[in-house]
């Protein structure tokens, strides 16, 4: 009965390192793919920007891209980027009448089926990408993928006096700013928890804190949500070639 106690014990023991080294891999697959999925997401949509049927007409004289309030997001006149509390706003013209918003939703409009033709003027996409309380990033108030902590956007700018090449980065860029690119960082973690041997979350979370800023305060806030998750931290640029001169 010893012999086979310790043998009971020895296979018990390892089913659950097996078990918990399948939920390590399986919660790091989970937040790499939460991740990759973000970035193409953001990618796709950025390099919408400011997409315009006649780029022959200079954006400001454009008079698709009026001033405008759409899901919250104020663009003035010939603006197609904007950043207000947390939420980034892009706005860009249908390209055909196939073109699909970050929804999903098909813009089927039949002023769009010629190309290089204005369309109906007021027939503009407007995006506006957030981040709930927890974890989603949405995209006009609709789930696009969750397990997302945090996001932080650097944007590239330049002036109407020099060219597309971005002279600085900024978390906060000012109204005559002209946005030629964007920085994004993005912060994922798994759904499954108690997957960490070590419970502390300093060594992902600092690395965060020095990548994007975060204060002190935000940081504290992510820690205390913490529960032995597997943590994810990627970064990307786009360059919004749309915004031609």
């Amino acid at each position: 009965m010893l012999i086979a106690s310790i043998l009971i014990i020895g296979v018990t023991q390892i089913y659950i390192d097996n078990r918990r080294a399948y939920s390590f891999q399986q919660g790091q697959l989970e937040s790499q793919e939460n991740s990759r999925f973000v970035q193409l997401f953001l990618k796709d949509e950025l390099s919408k920007t400011g997409y315009r049927r006649r780029p022959d007409i200079r954006l400001e004289d454009d008079p698709a891209f009026k001033a405008q309030s759409s899901f919250d997001c104020n663009f003035q006149k010939g603006q197609v980027i904007t950043y207000t509390g947390g939420a980034l706003c892009i706005r860009y013209q249908p390209r055909d009448t196939n073109e699909r918003n970050c929804a999903g939703d098909v813009i089927s409009d039949p002023s769009y089926d010629k190309p290089y033709t204005a369309g109906r003027i007021n027939a503009l996409i407007v995006e506006k990408i957030s981040l709930s309380a927890n974890g989603e990033l949405l995209c006009n108030r609709q789930a696009v993928v969750d397990g997302v902590v945090d996001v932080m956007y650097e944007f590239g700018v330049s002036s109407r006096d020099t060219s597309r090449g971005v002279m600085s980065y900024t978390q906060s860029p000012g109204l005559n700013d002209v946005l030629v690119s964007v920085r994004y960082s993005v912060l994922s973690r798994s759904s499954g928890v108690r997957l960490r041997d070590v419970m502390d979350t300093n060594q992902a979370l600092d690395t965060w804190k020095t990548l994007t800023g975060r204060s002190a305060s935000a940081i504290k806030s992510l820690k205390s949500s913490d529960n032995g998750q597997i943590y994810q931290i990627s970064q990307r640029s786009v360059m919004l070639r749309n915004l031609m001169p």
